[in-house]
């Protein structure tokens, strides 16, 4: 009696497959990681500038008359109120960066580290140029303010 021959895979099909597989896989982890650096750079930039126009805004439009203004650190700014940063007021709003983005290149009017619009024009003494970089990314986004305290990048 002759024995019907099942199809099946052999070894080095097996281990052919499974390297492909792994090999992919590895492609797609380096490439997501890397499009989340990238968003997270984006979307920090994004932030920032909203931040900016918000103070902008805010002294602009008279609201709570006086001046607002934002800090600059390396990892993290502060945004406050009045015409001078004060690390002990309550009311201030500290955003930190993620660690793989730092904000350099600060390049102000005076050598300033603190942006602050003066009421009731929202105008600005402190412009400039400023830069959020992600070393992994190898990566900078240039933020310019202008006299007028508007802010773009």
């Amino acid at each position: 009696m002759k024995m019907a021959k099942s199809p099946a895979f052999t070894a080095l099909e097996l281990i052919l497959v499974i390297t492909i597989m792994a090999t992919l896989s590895g492609f797609f982890l380096l490439y997501s990681q890397g499009t989340t650096v990238r968003t997270d750079l984006n979307t920090q930039v994004a932030h920032f500038v909203a931040e900016l126009r918000l103070a902008h805004s805010d002294s602009d439009s008279g609201k709570d008359p006086g001046d607002f203004g934002v800090n600059l650190s390396c990892n993290a700014y502060t945004i406050f109120e009045g015409s001078t940063y004060d690390v002990a007021t309550t009311s201030n709003r500290i955003v930190e960066l993620p660690e793989t983005i730092v904000i350099q290149n600060i390049n102000l009017n005076g050598g300033a580290t603190d942006i602050i619009f003066t009421s009731p024009q929202g105008e600005t003494s402190q412009n400039g140029t400023l830069e959020f970089y992600s070393e992994p990314l190898d990566e900078t986004k240039t933020v310019t303010i202008t006299t007028l305290g508007y802010a773009s990048y």
